[in-house]
Order: structure tokens, then sequence, then C-alpha cells
């Protein structure tokens, strides 16, 4: 039996490598979407979305996860 709390394999919506801070983040909160009705959304209170993406800053590329809730 899947426990809420085990958590849930969802989409994210984006890119399989997401490139700039709006798409990880979008990524992100799409996850806790999917989570949130995958858990039953009239049973839960809070579900999370983590998304890792990469964002340019001039010539140096970062490496960033997000957590949305």
């Amino acid at each position: 039996m899947t426990r809420p709390e085990d958590g849930f394999d969802v989409a994210s919506d984006v890119s399989e490598q997401p490139i700039g801070i709006d798409v990880v983040t979008r990524g992100a909160k799409h996850r806790a979407a999917a989570a949130h009705v995958k858990a039953g959304s009239e049973k839960t209170t809070l579900s999370f979305g983590l998304e890792s993406g990469l964002f340019n800053i001039g010539d140096a590329v970062f490496d960033v996860c997000v957590a949305s809730a």
C-alpha cells in the first residue's frame, strides 16, 4: 500500500532537463499540484514538489533545486 508520506512519482510537465529558473519553478509547482491530487486532495492539506534544473547568470551555469508547496 502506498502512503502519501512515501511520496508519488508525478510528472513535472516541463522538459527532462529544465533550463531557466522560471521553467524549474513551474516544474516544481506542477509536481506539488499533481502530488496533491494523487494523494487525494480532500484528505491532504499540504503537498510538495521538487524540480532540479539549470540556469545562467552571465557566463556561469548553475544547478538549482526548487521546492514548491
